[in-house]
């Protein structure tokens, strides 16, 4: 079940931003919600930052993740692809 806000485009600039929370529940029964915001580009896509939130033991390590998406609409549906961000390795640093 997803439920989501428009917010209206701050007048001075005419900027849309997204502001979503969704429930979901997986086949094993825990519940996690997700909360998503960010602002519409110039191509009609919206960048987001995304936020999930559990109790479910199985699912904990999603409470400690960074993670960005970008929004793209269809016709009654919305699809995000989302990316989990991570520091690289030390091995993988340039120092300067």
């Amino acid at each position: 079940i997803g439920h989501g806000s428009l917010v209206p485009p701050e007048p001075r600039y005419s900027v849309f931003s997204a502001n979503t929370r969704y429930q979901l529940q997986t086949k094993d029964g825990a519940n996690i919600f997700i909360r998503t915001s960010g602002p519409a580009q110039s191509d009609g896509t919206i960048h987001l930052r995304i936020q999930f939130e559990t109790g479910s033991s199985q699912y904990w390590w999603l409470n400690n993740i960074i993670a960005v998406g970008i929004l793209k609409a269809g016709n009654g549906y919305v699809a995000i692809d989302a990316w989990q961000l991570e520091s690289p390795r030390p091995e993988n640093w340039t120092h300067s």
